[in-house]
């Protein structure tokens, strides 16, 4: 599976959870000249369920790294690569498999030029905590926000932050908030073996797509402590 295979199955399980409600997709795509690793960054706005913290635009990036290893990896078999690594035809060991860290930032901001009054520090304390008890779990947290691992994929997750803004004054306004969390996805191996093979990533996707959707119902739901 190379960078193309990967988005375009990325995109179709992407639609097929109807995560992102605006199509076509306008993902933002990169590489570096000096590396050769490819960046791929998607910015999703969610669909608001009520009007009630209507005063916030939330949305969701995701975003993640090609390396060029991988792609150095996928252009041949695992047997084609180790025979390139220690020159000899003869090695055909089991390697570990691959996988791609995915990471995810929820945000929640006021419109331009309207920031709005600190809020509480009761407020500030019962968001926080309603974060971390009904957010973060979709986000494969643990509570001190340590990674786990979960079947030996990797994950993260952050704690809440929040953005500033000081007026000439003095005055200071919140301008927004976010959550940042990872999540690892494995990659199917190439195989010279007919007996050998890996699952495709199709179903641990569809899983993140509808963690990530229920982090954001969450996370809007959660708002209504700072205002």
């Amino acid at each position: 599976m190379d960078y193309n295979n990967f988005r375009s199955l990325w995109h179709e399980t992407l639609k097929s959870t109807h995560l992102a409600t605006t199509h076509p997709l306008c993902p933002n795509e990169t590489i570096d000249t000096r590396t050769m690793d490819r960046s791929y960054s998607l910015f999703i706005q969610w669909q608001r369920k009520s009007q009630r913290d209507d005063k916030f635009h939330v949305t969701a990036h995701l975003r993640w790294r090609w390396d060029a290893l991988l792609s150095a990896r996928f252009s041949t078999t695992e047997e084609d690569m180790l025979m390139q690594i220690y020159g000899d035809f003869d090695i055909h060991e089991d390697t570990e498999q691959p996988w791609l860290r995915v990471d995810v930032t929820l945000h929640a901001t006021m419109p331009y030029g309207q920031p709005m009054p600190l809020p509480y520090q009761n407020s500030w304390f019962n968001w926080v905590r309603a974060v971390q008890s009904q957010v973060s779990p979709f986000l494969w947290a643990a509570d001190d926000g340590e990674t786990r691992d979960d079947s030996e994929i990797p994950s993260w997750c952050g704690t809440p932050e929040a953005e500033f803004h000081c007026e000439p004054t003095g005055e200071i306004f919140l301008k927004g908030v976010n959550l940042s969390a990872f999540r690892g996805i494995n990659l199917p191996r190439q195989w010279d073996h007919p007996d050998k093979w890996d699952e495709q990533p199709e179903k641990q996707l569809v899983d993140f797509f509808q963690r990530v959707k229920s982090a954001l119902a969450a996370w809007e739901d959660c708002l209504r402590f700072l205002i």
